[in-house]
């Protein structure tokens, strides 16, 4: 990326988080005047002011992927700041640390569901009507998994974090997975999963050798952004949301996905 086209997308960011910032400080002033008013509307006033405060920390991670040193990996981490009188915690994760329901071999997915409490058979099984699904009619959302006869909400619940839609590829990044995603990577006991973390860590680290097989490299191009804005009374407002860069200076990113 050329610095005059991250220059572009810097000042556009730069005015868009400057907008909401001034909202958000509006807001939280309306919060102020309004606390001695009617419980309703001071409730309304403030569920206003905290999804103003997660769209401000939505436009935070979007800077740091648009503007962010190169080559840097989001795994997922959460990050806590203030932003007047809310807090934030936001994470952004790459949507390559998770297995793709429609690139992913049957073995890599069944190894989710595996990895989510499913015995062999029944992992087997699921992975087999997904596969036998996706030659068809692909996945546009993990939510259909709710319609096939074997799922039970408990595995569903289990097993969507580790699930995607966007990543595109048939294996994982190891450098951005998380432990639950590489616990599902056949052949890859605990004890390297917590070694090749900890490793990770702190210095970096090349793939484990076991499953080499089910590892890529990341295309750094879809990424999914949580945000969580909190008031000092206990209002919340979460924002998830699925990204994917472009080149295009005048249109750096496209939200794909409202989750």
């Amino acid at each position: 990326m050329t610095a005059r086209v991250r220059a572009q997308r810097g000042g556009a960011l730069v005015v868009v988080i400057a907008g909401l910032a001034l909202l958000t400080a509006l807001a939280l002033g309306a919060s102020a005047l309004m606390r001695a008013s009617a419980g309703g509307a001071r409730d309304d006033v403030e569920i206003a002011t905290a999804r103003l405060a997660a769209e401000s920390g939505f436009a935070l991670a979007l800077a740091a992927l648009v503007d962010g040193p190169e080559g840097a990996r989001h795994d997922g981490e959460a990050r806590t700041l203030s932003h007047g009188a809310a807090r934030l915690t936001i994470a952004i994760s790459d949507e390559a640390g998770r297995v793709d329901l429609n690139a992913a071999p049957p073995a890599l997915i069944a190894g989710v569901f595996a990895a989510a409490g499913a015995d062999t058979g029944l992992a087997q099984s699921v992975a087999a009507a997904i596969d036998a699904r996706r030659k068809t009619l692909r996945y546009v959302h993990i939510a259909e998994l709710r319609a096939l006869p074997s799922m039970t909400p408990e595995l569903f619940t289990a097993s969507a974090p580790v699930l995607t839609v966007h990543g595109g590829t048939v294996g994982i990044d190891p450098r951005v997975a998380t432990e639950s995603a590489l616990r599902a990577i056949p052949g890859l006991d605990r004890r390297e999963i917590e070694s090749y973390l900890a490793t990770r860590a702190r210095v970096g680290a090349a793939a484990p050798a076991s499953g080499r097989g089910f590892f890529v490299d990341s295309p750094v191009s879809a990424y999914r952004i949580a945000v969580l804005a909190e008031l000092p009374g206990g209002v919340r407002h979460r924002l998830v949301a699925i990204v994917r860069l472009t080149q295009e200076p005048r249109r750096p990113y496209i939200v794909v996905a409202w989750e």
